[in-house]
């Protein structure tokens, strides 16, 4: 990808967003340090999504639209936040889809963005990092 296209990628999420670039990178380097086992390919995919992002009416819910080029086979993603179990969770852990359990055990990279959407939108770690 040439430096352009990635420098216009960068400005679409930033705008979407409503941040400056040093909050999206400070907020993806505390996201980085959170789930520090994770590939970088977890990351990037997290962090392509960040757009996909939108918040819902209901609380503790956001709608994750789907990329056939990341592998998504569903037009749209519901993540979930379960505050009293301090736990989310995700359309794609269906057990009725293939590779569910995997996905809910390793973290899908829809809840993984919505992780970092929280992080910059809401720029407090405190009630939903203890995943």
């Amino acid at each position: 990808m040439s430096s352009r296209r990635r420098d216009i990628k960068r400005l679409t999420v930033l705008v979407k967003l409503g941040v400056s670039a040093d909050q999206l990178e400070r907020a993806f380097e505390k996201f980085k340090v959170k789930f520090s086992g994770k590939p970088y390919s977890w990351f990037y995919r997290c962090k392509l999504r960040l757009v996909d992002v939108y918040s819902t009416p209901k609380p503790n819910m956001w709608i994750v639209r789907g990329r056939g080029s990341l592998g998504d086979c569903e037009a749209f993603y519901v993540v979930t936040f379960h505050p009293k179990d301090k736990v989310y969770s995700c359309t794609c852990y269906d057990p009725k889809k293939l590779f569910a359990a995997i996905r809910m055990k390793r973290i899908c990279t829809h809840v993984g963005s919505v992780i970092l959407w929280r992080m910059i939108k809401e720029k407090s770690m405190d009630d939903f990092l203890d995943y």
